[in-house]
Parts: C-alpha cells; structure tokens; sequence
C-alpha cells in the first residue's frame, strides 16, 4: 500500500511538471526577469533620472553609458576594488561635438563635463567612428583605465595613459589623453584631445585607477577596421591590454597622479606640446 502511495505521488508529480498545471496566471509581460536591463526607467535604475552636470540635463546617451560601465566593472575582476572617477566620452551623438563627462565612483554625481577631440583617421572633417586597429588613426571604443604616461613628447604632467579593458591594444598605440586646442573636431589620431584650459582639472580630478568608455553607442566599425575590440562594452571579456599595471597598484595610487606635479596651463611646454595628432608612446 505505501508503494501505491509512493507511486501516485511521483505521477502527480509528473503531471504538473509535463502539463504547466498551477503554472503562475501571469501574462509573458507580467513574467518577472531574473537579470536588470542596461537602462530603465524603474526603481531599480542606479542612474537618477534627473541627472544634472554644469546646470544641464545628462543626455539620455550618456546614463546609459553609465550603466554599461558600471555592468562591466562588475564581471571583471581585474577592477575590483576599483572606487574611483568614471569618465563617459559620449561619441555617440552626431548633433552635438563629442563631450567628456566625469562622475564620482557611482556615477550619481558629475563633477564636470569638457569638449573633446577625437581620432578621425587623418581626415579634417570627419564623424567619430570607432575602431581599435592599429594603423586606422580612429577612437578605440569602450573601457579604459587612467594610467601613467611615459613618453618622449607626452609624459608626466600633460599626459594621462589609457589601459584597454578589451583588448583594444590602446598601450601599444600609444593612445592617452592630452591637452588639444581643437577640442570637438577630429584632430587626433585616437587620442582624447581635451582643451588645454581643462587639462589639469581633469588630470587632477581623473588621476591613477579612473574608468574612462569611449561610448559611440549603436555606432558600428568602419568596413575597414580590422579590430572592434571594446564596441561592445558589456558583451566584451576584460582583457587588459599588454602593459597594463597592476591592479593593486592603481587601487592605492591617489584620487590625482601620484607625480601630477601642479604645472600651470600658461606653461609654454604644454602648450607647445598641445598640437600635436598622433598616438605617443
């Protein structure tokens, strides 16, 4: 009798699992996800809504870039620990010249925003467009990571390094961020030009450890760009480009560069070393 028992259970069981039997009523929009869209307009969305920088509303573009950045810094363990500024290079917008946009660690607060250059492949007029090869003179997409710069034209106080999260090779191009009096236009070959008027603020402000994503949002490569790595910054494994520093020693580098050396903009050095559009190692 108790095996009749057992048995009649198990084809109970079996029924409700094969036929949906006392499956919740619920329609497919009603069904909750177990994962959290990039960007949405609920309760659970990190990025307030009313996102303001220099007195302005933050561009839709940009909060989601946010997201997307901070998704990332989630699944890759090379920055974990990592509590510094987020930048959002927003390439995304062909109606407005392309704008850097700096946040505190969580991306609830902008602490500034800047025009930027940008790579445009040697042209003089040209959109932004994303590609990491080497050779293409064009903004690697997606996220980096502030570092130190040495080179022979770009070192120490007028340089800030980019570290490749996705295999962009940003390193081995020589691709930083440097004073540009051209800010808005496409006057670098990769690099991020930013005025020299801004420079020290945002080395300062950005120092060792920060996110920067060049985020060109739906934005493809070129037909003749041989690397996308970076494109799309959540799907992307974290691969730190060859070079990169240790991740300790960025963790516990200060809020600025540890030999950011207070060098004022009026400087002739950096001006003079300001118009230059080429990568620098």
């Amino acid at each position: 009798m108790r095996n009749f028992f057992f048995k009649t259970a198990f084809l109970g069981s079996a029924f409700f699992l094969l036929t949906g039997f006392g499956k919740s009523n619920k329609s497919p929009s009603e069904t909750v996800t177990t994962f959290k869209p990039l960007l949405t307009s609920g309760p659970d969305l990190s990025i307030p809504s009313n996102l303001q920088c220099d007195g302005g509303q933050v561009p839709l573009s940009v909060k989601k870039a946010l997201e997307e950045t901070l998704e990332f810094q989630k699944t890759c363990g090379y920055l974990s620990g990592f509590n510094k500024r987020i930048a959002i290079n927003d390439y995304s917008d062909g109606s407005n010249p392309p704008t850097m946009y700096i946040f505190d660690d969580t991306g609830t607060q902008c602490l500034m925003k800047t025009e930027v250059a940008f790579g445009g492949g040697g042209a003089g007029i040209a959109p932004p467009e994303p590609c990491s090869g080497d050779g293409q003179k064009l903004t690697p997409p997606g996220i980096h990571l502030t570092a130190t710069h040495n080179g022979s034209r770009y070192s120490g106080s007028n340089a800030i390094g980019l570290v490749g999260m996705s295999g962009q090779g940003s390193v081995g191009r020589g691709v930083i961020m440097h004073p540009k009096e051209s800010a808005g236009k496409p006057s670098t070959w990769g690099c991020t030009g930013i005025d020299p008027g801004d420079f020290q603020k945002v080395r300062e402000i950005l120092g060792e450890g920060s996110i920067v994503n060049n985020y060109f949002g739906n934005k493809s490569a070129p037909g003749s760009c041989s690397d996308t790595n970076g494109l799309n910054a959540v799907g992307d494994n974290c691969r730190p480009d060859p070079g990169a520093p240790s991740p300790q020693a960025l963790i516990h580098s200060s809020p600025a560069s540890r030999n950011y050396d207070n060098m004022p903009m009026s400087n002739p050095k950096l001006r003079q070393n300001s118009g230059d559009s080429s990568g620098h190692r």
